[in-house]
C-alpha cells in the first residue's frame, strides 16, 4: 500500500454530521492536526445532507473534540482548537444532487477553491449507512473532480471506507469494484475501528516485539481464545438503521469486528509488528488463514424488554420491522484449519443490551503449561531495562500478562493506553487517531481481500440463520430455537461458551 504524501493534503469527509463523526473522525482529525501529523497546510470539508452555516458547523464540531477531551481526561489547548477550527469547511448537499457538483459553485469547484492542496492530494473519509457509500461514490465520480486536474499529474487520492462493507459477498465485491473507479486500489482503506481497541493494540505490541510471548503464542501453549465485544446500550434511537443491516450484529459486529480480531490473534507472530506496512505475500497469507476458518453459531439471541421494564423490546423500537429476524446478539466458536493457533477454538460474543461494555481478548493457557510458562516468563524480565520504547511497551504489557498467568493460568490484555504511555514515555492518541494516522502511512491492518474473504466464510451461515430465523420468530418467545430472547441487562448462558465469561 502506498505511503500519502505527508507534506500536503486535503480531507473530504461525507457523513459529516454523523454521531460517530463528531465522537470520533473529528476529535481524531484535531488530535492529528494538533501533533503535526497531517501537514502544516491541510484543509478539511465535511459535506453532509443537512443545511448549515459553516460557522455553526464549526461551533459543533468545537464542541464535540472539547467534550471527547475532557472525557478522556486529555489537555486541550484553545488556541490550537481555534487554529483547527479555522481549517474546517463545510458543504451541504447529498448523493442524489451528484449531477448537480460539477455545476459552477458545486462540489467540484467548491474543494478547488477551499481545499485542494498544491499537490492535488486528497483523503476521502465515507461515514456513511451502508445504502449511501455506493451512491456517494458515483456521484463524487460525476462531479467532475479529478485526481489529476488542473495539471497535477502526481495527485494521490485516498479512500477510507467505514463498515458495513456490503451486506453479502457480492455488495462487498460491488462496493470495492466502484471505489477503484476512482481510487487506485492500493488506496483503498477499509477502517475497522475496533482495531484501535487498547487490548488489540495492546496485543500487536506484545507479540510484534516480545520473542518470548511469540515462543508460546501457538497452538501447543493455548488451549483457548476468549474474544468480547459486549456492549451495554440498546439500539433505541438507531434501531432503523440496525434493523436494515443483514442480520443486525452479524454485520454490525461478527463478521467486521470479532471475526477480523480472531484473524489477528491466529496470524504468524512475525506478521504482528503494527509498525511495518502489511506485504502482499502477508495479505495472501492472511486471506488463506481466513478461507480455513470454520464458523459455528451457538446462538443467536434478540433483546426483549428489561426486567424493570427501563428498556422496551428490540421489536419495540421506532424503525423496527414487524417479526423482524435481525439479532441483537451472537455467540460463536471459530477454529482455523492453518496457522500457528490451528484447532485451538476460538470463542465469539459480541451483542446489546448485555450486562455492561466490554471489550476483552482472553487466552487460555493449557493446565500443563502454565507454571513452565510462567518460570520462562520470569527469566526474561530483567533484559528489557536497556532497550528501546517498543521494547519497553511490550515489557509492560508482559508483566500484566505474566501476573494473570501466575493467577489462573490465563493471559489477558487489559492494560489501558494511560497506564502504558505513562510507563513507556510514549505517545498518547485516542484509538482511532492512531488508525487514521497508522492508515495515511500505508499500514491500514485491514484489507479488502480479507474483507471479502470473511464475507465467503460468512455469507452461507447467515443465509442458513435468516432461513430457520422467519418461521421461528413467528413461535411463542419461549418455544424459540433459532433467535432466542434475553432480557436487556441480562446475557445468556450458552451451552459450549466459557462460563467465567
Amino acid at each position: 500500500m502506498s505511503t500519502l504524501d505527508a507534506e500536503s493534503r486535503g480531507f473530504l469527509l461525507f457523513g459529516a454530521t454523523g454521531a460517530w463523526a463528531r465522537e470520533e473522525i473529528f476529535p481524531s482529525l484535531y488530535m492529528l492536526w494538533s501533533k503535526n501529523k497531517l501537514g502544516a497546510d491541510s484543509r478539511i470539508l465535511g459535506v453532509s445532507r443537512s443545511g448549515r452555516s459553516r460557522e455553526d458547523f464549526q461551533t459543533e464540531i468545537k464542541h464535540a473534540v472539547s467534550a471527547r477531551y475532557h472525557q478522556e481526561g486529555l489537555e486541550l489547548s484553545e488556541r490550537s482548537l481555534h487554529a483547527f477550527l479555522d481549517r474546517l469547511y463545510y458543504y451541504a448537499g447529498s448523493c442524489s444532487e451528484g449531477g448537480t457538483w460539477s455545476r459552477p459553485g458545486g462540489l467540484a469547484d467548491f474543494v478547488s477553491e477551499h481545499i485542494m492542496p498544491e499537490s492535488g492530494n486528497l483523503a476521502f473519509l465515507f461515514s456513511l449507512k451502508p445504502t449511501l457509500v455506493s451512491p456517494t461514490v458515483e456521484a463524487i465520480s460525476l462531479s467532475g473532480l479529478k485526481p489529476f486536474s488542473h495539471g497535477r499529474e502526481t495527485a494521490k487520492w485516498y479512500a477510507m471506507v467505514e463498515k458495513p462493507w456490503g451486506q453479502d459477498l457480492d455488495t462487498c465485491r460491488k462496493l470495492f469494484g466502484e471505489l477503484q473507479t476512482i481510487f487506485d486500489k492500493s488506496n483503498i482503506s477499509p477502517v475497522n475501528h475496533y482495531t484501535g481497541k487498547v487490548s488489540v493494540d495492546n496485543l500487536r505490541y506484545m507479540i510484534g516485539y516480545d520473542p518470548s510471548i511469540q515462543a508460546w503464542w501457538n497452538k501447543d501453549w493455548v488451549s483457548s481464545v476468549t474474544i468480547l465485544g459486549d456492549e451495554s446500550e440498546s439500539c433505541d434511537g438507531r434501531a432503523e438503521t440496525y434493523d436494515s443491516m443483514r442480520v443486525g450484529v452479524g454485520t454490525d459486529m461478527l463478521s467486521t469486528h470479532l471475526i477480523p480480531l480472531a484473524v489477528t490473534c491466529a496470524s504468524d507472530p512475525l506478521v504482528f509488528n503494527p509498525e511495518v506496512t502489511p506485504t502482499e505475500s502477508a495479505i495472501s497469507l492472511e486471506v488463506d488463514l481466513i478461507r480455513s476458518m470454520k464458523l459455528e453459531i451457538l446462538t443467536w439471541g434478540q433483546y426483549v424488554a428489561s426486567e424493570d421494564g427501563s428498556v422496551d423490546a428490540y421489536q419495540s423500537h421506532e424503525g423496527v420491522a414487524e417479526n423482524s429476524i435481525t439479532p441483537t446478539l451472537v455467540v460463536a466458536r471459530v477454529t482455523f484449519g492453518v496457522g500457528p493457533m490451528a484447532g485451538v477454538p476460538f470463542y465469539l460474543r459480541t451483542g446489546k443490551c448485555l450486562p455492561e461494555k466490554r471489550t476483552l481478548i482472553d487466552c487460555a493457557l493449557k493446565p500443563t503449561k502454565t507454571n513452565a510458562n510462567g518460570r520462562e516468563l520470569h527469566k526474561t524480565l530483567l533484559m528489557y531495562g536497556k532497550l528501546g520504547t517498543k521494547a519497553r511497551r511490550a515489557h509492560v504489557i508482559k508483566q500484566n500478562v505474566i501476573r494473570n498467568t501466575e493467577l489462573d493460568g490465563r493471559a489477558t490484555v487489559v492494560t489501558t493506553h494511560q497506564d502504558l504511555i505513562g510507563m513507556t514515555g510514549g505517545e498518547l492518541y485516542l484509538p482511532y487517531a492512531d488508525i487514521m494516522l497508522q492508515t495515511l502511512k500505508g499500514r491500514s491492518h485491514t484489507h479488502p481481500a480479507s474483507i471479502e474473504a470473511i464475507w465467503e466464510v460468512c455469507e452461507p451461515v447467515f443465509q442458513q440463520f435468516e432461513e430457520a430465523a422467519r418461521e421461528d420468530i413467528t413461535l411463542p418467545p419461549e418455544e424459540r430455537k433459532v433467535l432466542l430472547p434475553y432480557a436487556a441487562g441480562t446475557r445468556l448462558d450458552v451451552e459450549g461458551f466459557p462460563q467465567q465469561h
